[in-house]
């Protein structure tokens, strides 16, 4: 007789505790989407490119990305967070053909008023960071990294997706559908190359929370925002 009560009473506790804010590490821990184990996830389009892992002596397995043209890692996501962040790490070659150019591309799904649209995060080495470029009404570039940061150096780099697609579209983001990671812009050509350490998706924190000042983190991990980048100390990658 008394189990009946003591379920609803389980039930009552565990539904505070998830709608108090108790269960937001759930819905905030990271999934690691690219890495050196994560690779056979992704499909690889390329022509006379290499893809290969090293090691660096800092922060381990790393991927090498080289190409006489673009280059794209691709990665379709079946599901993703309601308001996500992804957090990556990359570094471009001193040395190439042409200015360094490696990016992140988010392709939204379409919604009832918008067709797909696309959003690059970039490293390039021709332009300042924080420097944004509608490529058409459905396409625009956010550049992460730029002639102030060191190549063969080690950058991380956060991106809120929501806060960025607010300030662009004036609407919550709508949902991941399809990452890459490559070398060069859509349908450009030129030779290039450079790392990837590592690249992980969580869910951006509560609205209420975005006026809170980040935590800090050591300086060997210091992060990188869209809104305010800085530069990380670190050596560059080798073999």
């Amino acid at each position: 007789m008394h189990a009946f009560p003591a379920a609803i009473a389980l039930l009552v506790v565990v539904l505070f505790w998830l709608l108090s804010g108790s269960g937001k590490v759930f819905a905030s821990e990271e999934q690691l989407l690219l890495s050196v184990e994560q690779l056979p996830h992704w499909s690889l389009d390329c022509d006379d490119c290499l893809l290969e892992p090293q090691y660096d002596v800092l922060v381990g397995n790393v991927l090498r990305l080289q190409s006489r043209g673009e280059m794209v890692l691709s990665r379709e996501l079946q599901q993703s967070p309601r308001a996500p962040r992804l957090n990556w790490r990359w570094t471009v070659d001193a040395f190439v053909e042409r200015q360094p150019l490696l990016r992140l591309t988010v392709q939204a799904e379409e919604t009832e008023h918008w067709p797909q649209r696309t959003l690059h995060y970039v490293w390039d080495s021709g332009r300042d960071a924080g420097d944004e470029q509608s490529l058409s009404d459905f396409e625009h570039l956010i550049v992460v990294n730029g002639r102030d940061s060191k190549a063969e150096n080690w950058q991380q780099v956060q991106a809120d997706l929501n806060r960025d697609w607010q300030r662009i579209y004036g609407e919550d983001f709508p949902r991941i559908e399809t990452l890459e990671v490559a070398l060069g812009m859509p349908g450009e050509s030129g030779g290039t190359g450079g790392f990837v350490q590592q690249l992980s998706i969580s869910a951006a924190p509560e609205l209420a929370d975005n006026d809170m000042p980040p935590a800090p983190v050591p300086n060997s991990e210091q992060t990188l925002t869209v809104d305010q980048v800085k530069q990380l100390p670190a050596t560059a990658a080798g073999e």
